[in-house]
């Protein structure tokens, strides 16, 4: 199955499992094996773009101004 452009966190989470189960299990071929490792580390990477996405959104969320009063900034994803 070949990753989407645009996979939700959720979505790729549940495809790593499904390549996880099937490369533990052992019976599949080398090739399908390769091509499932190159599937996960894509789906890795997207997860991992998600998640810094996130993270930064956070930081922007949690600053605060010397009277504790939230300071709030766009975010631009780089």
């Amino acid at each position: 199955m070949p990753v989407r452009e645009i996979m939700t966190f959720e979505e790729s989470i549940v495809r790593l499992e499904e390549i996880l189960k099937q490369l533990d299990g052992g019976k599949i071929d080398l090739e399908t094996a390769l091509t499932q490792y190159e599937e996960g580390i894509t789906l890795l990477k997207n997860c991992h773009r998600i998640l810094e996405t996130a993270r930064q959104k956070i930081e922007v969320l949690r600053s605060v101004n010397a009277d504790g009063s939230p300071v709030t900034a766009p975010f631009t994803e780089t």
